[in-house]
């Protein structure tokens, strides 16, 4: 069967993606820009009103990892690269005139002084008062995926504050109040220096406007989004909780900081002025352009693969977006699913009122290492040497060639179907941590059912890595199958529609061993957008497209500018249903040990 484009890597079962028709309108003259940060670079595409693709360009970003656990980066060497990848896709899709811009990024902390100076967070760097830096670039952003909060995050949910249910019962150290809490016990001249805190997609909103505020501070325009979701902002009260913030110690961080309540405003909402003159100057844009509010990257993505609609025999009439999950799957995954109604989870955030569909409540799970755990155990394996020089005279991704690989050995080996290669052999895939639903941020990586022992020139192949590899990617489902079995038990009981496909877009969605596992240990159909790398820019340029008036609203920009590429269906055949039934129990009670291990650790160490 035909492939959505660009081609995926081989699949290794009997699980194919079947192209789906396009409906979506013809191409329009108007051209909306979504910007795209993620964890490694910044991305750009243009589109057109119905969502086709008209130019993609990307553009590399700088991390510094000063000790473990603490990534960093520079909000100007990321605008820099915003700039960048925005001339490109000008250029590719051969127009310099815009309708619209909206931002999406990674939930990263923007710390700025006096001026918008960047003020480096650096733990191993002087903090004094009057500090400056005399560097050239100021690595002032603390990342998404940086865990030198840990302890504050236990500190903050020590307090059982009931903002706390709206994040599954815990706050996660990836979340900016325990990156504040750390500012201000590690570096406090820092904390009280800085004037303005941002999350990174709303830093680039700032920057773009030039600076805009509704309460008149200064303290810039916040997406309800970025608020609601990662600095528990009350969206019930529509305000800062006062005795939130002064029970975790942060009440002097004041709204001319962090943002006033009237700054919130949801998301796709017309930012006043639009695109300010230097900043269309630096992106190279020559029109006067709207701009949106913008969101996290994550749930950009969420918009651009919610918007088609699958064909029969898919589904019958409209698919409610109550039954879609979306799975962001990347360096790390985010499961996002909305509803009318406001449900709660324990271990999965949410519910957030309007934080990525204005108007409908979001809960969102996640896993906090899924490609970057697979290049992990790629890497690390003793064949990776030989697997990454095939790839490089092959030209293919190491990834690519394993999955050929699996499809071979199967043959090879007989198995009635390639996923029963791994029989015997089940892999921890929580290297940094369970996000959802256990919220343990302290869980970590583990393989179980190494042996027998064999000669080295065995147990070092291509072939042994395949299989592990293929055990790695079927833990990544079973443990998208744990959010989604919490998520729909709560919704039984809550009497709201479950959840019965998923919607994946990002990086692991151009692999189809990872996909059909997916589809497989859930029972689940996997659709695909037209344009798994642009879904995000296409996100962004919905909020762009509704900013500018284009459409009426963020759905009807999704509906109007969505469109799906793919699907894979869940195969039927009763044996491949019990295995993974039986793996994600073994799945499920290695989870538990573990935390009983550690427990056990844990009291040996106290007495000590």
């Amino acid at each position: 069967p035909a492939k959505h484009s660009p081609p995926p890597e081989a699949v290794p079962s009997a699980a194919m993606a079947t192209t789906l028709p396009c409906k979506r309108a013809a191409p329009s003259s108007s051209v909306f820009i979504g910007v795209d940060v993620g964890t490694g670079s910044a991305r750009a595409a243009a589109f057109d009103l119905a969502g086709h693709l008209l130019g993609e360009a990307s553009s590399e970003l700088k991390t510094r990892t000063p000790q473990p656990e603490h990534f960093e980066q520079s909000s100007e060497d990321i605008w820099l690269a915003c700039c960048k990848a925005v001339r490109g896709a000008l250029a590719a899709a051969g127009t310099t005139e815009v309708a619209g811009v909206a931002f999406d990024a990674t939930c990263s902390l923007v710390v700025l002084g006096d001026g918008d100076a960047p003020l480096a967070v650096g733990a191993n760097l002087p903090d004094s008062e009057g500090i400056s830096s005399s560097e050239a670039e100021v690595f002032n952003v603390i990342m998404w995926c940086d865990h030198r909060a840990t302890a504050e995050a236990e500190a903050i949910n020590a307090t059982g504050h009931r903002l706390l249910k709206n994040v599954g019962g815990a706050v996660s150290p990836e979340m900016e109040m325990p990156k504040l809490s750390w500012l201000k016990c590690c570096r406090p001249f820092t904390f009280r220096a800085t004037r303005r805190f941002f999350d990174l997609p709303d830093y680039l909103t700032y920057r773009a406007a030039g600076g805009c505020a509704a309460a008149g501070e200064g303290a810039g325009l916040r997406s309800a989004c970025t608020v609601v979701c990662k600095w528990n902002f009350d969206a019930a009260a529509h305000d800062w909780d006062a005795a939130f913030l002064a029970e975790i110690g942060l009440a002097d961080l004041g709204s001319q900081r962090i943002g006033a309540a009237e700054d919130v405003r949801e998301v796709g909402a017309r930012v006043p002025g639009g695109v300010c003159a230097a900043a269309a100057t630096d992106l190279g844009i020559t029109s006067a352009a709207a701009l949106g509010i913008g969101m996290i990257d994550a749930h950009a993505g969420g918009l651009g693969c919610l918007g088609g609609e699958p064909p029969p025999p898919h589904a019958t009439g409209a698919m409610p977006l109550e039954m879609r999950l979306v799975l962001i799957a990347g360096t790390s995954t985010c499961h996002m699913a909305c509803s009318q109604e406001s449900v709660f989870v324990p271990g999965v955030w949410g519910p957030y009122a309007s934080a990525m569909v204005p108007g409908f409540f979001l809960n969102e799970g996640g896993q906090s290492s899924a490609g970057a755990g697979i290049d992990f155990l790629l890497e690390t394996h003793a064949a990776f040497p030989g697997l990454r020089r095939a790839a490089d005279e092959q030209g293919r991704k190491p990834t690519a060639i394993l999955n050929s690989r699996i499809s071979s050995l199967a043959s090879e080996r007989g198995p009635s179907h390639p996923a029963f290669l791994t029989t015997g052999l089940f892999v921890g895939p929580d290297l940094n941590g369970c996000r959802s639903p256990l919220a343990d941020p302290h869980l970590r990586g583990s393989i179980v059912g190494l042996g027998p022992p064999r000669p080295a020139e065995q147990a070092n192949t291509i072939d042994a890595l395949a299989v592990l590899y293929l055990a790695a990617v079927q833990a990544l489902a079973y443990s998208t199958r744990s959010i989604v079995d919490a998520i729909n038990a709560a919704r039984k009981e809550a009497a709201v529609e479950l959840i019965g496909a998923i919607f994946a877009c990002g990086g692991l969605a151009h692999n189809e061993a990872y996909v059909a596992a997916h589809a497989d240990a859930l029972g689940m159909p996997v659709f695909l957008p037209e344009e798994p790398s642009a879904t995000m820019p296409l996100g962004g340029a919905m909020l762009a497209a509704a900013a500018a008036g284009a459409y009426p609203s963020v759905l009807a920009a999704m509906r109007g500018m969505g469109g799906l590429g793919s699907v894979v269906i869940p195969q039927s055949d009763p044996s491949l249903r019990r295995f993974h039934d039986a793996r994600y129990e073994i799945f499920l009670r290695m989870q538990r040990h573990q935390q009983e291990y550690q427990a056990l650790e844990r009291a040996a160490l106290a007495a000590v």
